[in-house]
């Protein structure tokens, strides 16, 4: 999930300064230092969000199954 949305933050910025840059006339080269700038920085920002993301979902879903067997050990040990 990080690299995933690292790649996609990346990449979206990239394309917006290369947009933007493009739109205001501004020649390739000056307009490709800030897109590959914005590429690196938003890109990592992706992957500490991505990261994050990430275990807050597996905590989530860890703590779910660890109730669900606790639940279904508690149904067993009570028809015993």
């Amino acid at each position: 999930m990080a690299r995933h949305f690292g790649g996609i933050l990346g990449f979206l910025a990239f394309s917006t300064v290369m947009a933007r840059g493009w739109w205001w006339g501004a020649d390739l080269e000056s307009a490709v230092w800030p897109a590959v700038a914005s590429l690196f920085l938003w890109g990592a920002v992706g992957y500490f969000a991505g990261k994050a993301a990430e275990q807050t979902v597996g905590e989530s879903l860890r703590r779910q199954l660890l109730e669900q067997l606790q639940q279904q050990r508690g149904e067993r040990a009570s028809h015993d």
